[in-house]
């Protein structure tokens, strides 16, 4: 039993000798390690060295496409007879633009409303009823702009009460978005060389690119009002369709070396 139990003892001790051992290798290493990361904090690594740019560029593109607003309004003491009359200047109108070459599937109806016409009466103090008005918008995209002056030309003449447009926009802006693109990254490669060569350092290859596009268009007015009642026929109207603007943003990161 002496034996046994000096053996034993040998053995927790020889336990206790490899704990305390591992446990001082444990913190010199974590010690080595922390060390490690402070000496890292606020160095960067030289091959993952980098910087990120900002280029834009904006070009001009000619308008491919634009928007007319037409509107007919009717009036007449009874609702039926209103209807009657304004079915028959609606057709008129739409038949007279389509014959310019303008597509049917490219004049849409954007507005129709019958409402009853009053008028204050001070004898009575009210309001009483003078009739009933139709009144009906059309929303015409003109893909050819030569027909623009044409289309609100025959407008007038038809018996439009309401004309609003042109509206130019750039419908297809992929050309000029492409060109737009090249000139913006050149404009960002340009700075980045700038930066790396005050730096002492040079541009390597591309790690991050993005793009955002920042066009507003704005568009051009003219107006003819009352062309219904116009007694004389309107002269054919001269446009200026002008050019719009459309620009890329992009960010590059380049590495360095």
């Amino acid at each position: 039993m002496p034996n046994d139990h000096k053996n034993n003892l040998n053995y927790f001790l020889a336990l206790r000798s490899v704990a305390i051992l591992s446990a001082i290798v444990l913190v010199v290493t974590l010690t080595v390690y922390v060390g490690k990361l402070a000496s890292q904090v606020g160095e960067a690594d030289p091959s993952e060295q980098s910087i990120s740019v900002d280029g834009s560029a904006t070009v001009k593109a000619d308008p491919d496409k634009a928007t007319v607003s037409v509107s007919i309004e009717t009036k007449n003491v009874d609702t039926a007879k209103a209807q009657d009359l304004h079915s028959t200047q609606s057709k008129a109108l739409t038949e007279a633009i389509m014959k310019l070459g303008i597509e049917k599937k490219d004049i849409q109806t954007s507005y129709y409303n019958i409402f009853e016409d009053t008028r204050w009466n001070p004898d009575n103090q009210r309001y009483d009823s003078v009739g009933w008005v139709v009144s009906e918008s059309w929303d015409i995209e003109i893909r050819d702009l030569t027909l623009v002056d044409q289309v609100l030309q025959v407008a007038g003449h038809s018996g439009a009460t309401d004309v609003n447009g042109p509206n130019f926009v750039v419908d297809d802006t992929t050309v000029a978005t492409q060109k737009a693109r090249t000139e913006a990254i050149a404009d960002a490669r340009a700075k980045a060389t700038e930066i790396a060569t005050a730096l002492g350092l040079k541009l390597d290859e591309i790690v991050g690119y993005s793009e955002w596009a920042d066009n507003v268009q704005t568009p051009f007015y003219a107006y003819a009002e009352r062309a219904m009642d116009m007694k004389d026929p309107a002269p054919l109207p001269q446009v200026m369709q002008g050019q719009e603007d459309v620009s890329i943003n992009v960010t590059i990161t380049f590495r360095l070396r």
